[in-house]
């Protein structure tokens, strides 16, 4: 079951909003958040990473994922 439901979550276009107002959003695909997502590392799709976070996130009842700036990178 956990790994029929992390591929299904892997597989949607996962999408990053900024609040604009209380009810109110943008999308912003241009966000540093939104491309780590969609670029986590030179060795991993971002499939791969969704599905690993969702994984651990139901087996372990926690998931995390470490930001660091490479050599010459944003």
């Amino acid at each position: 079951m956990v790994d029929l439901l992390a591929s299904n979550v892997a597989q949607l276009d996962l999408r990053l909003y900024d609040e604009v107002d209380t009810d109110e959003r943008e999308e912003a695909p241009d966000h540093p958040a939104a491309l780590a997502l969609r670029y986590p590392n030179p060795k991993m799709s971002s499939d791969q990473f969704i599905r690993y976070m969702i994984k651990s996130w139901l087996l372990y009842d926690n998931a995390f994922a470490v930001k660091t700036r490479l050599n010459g990178g944003p």
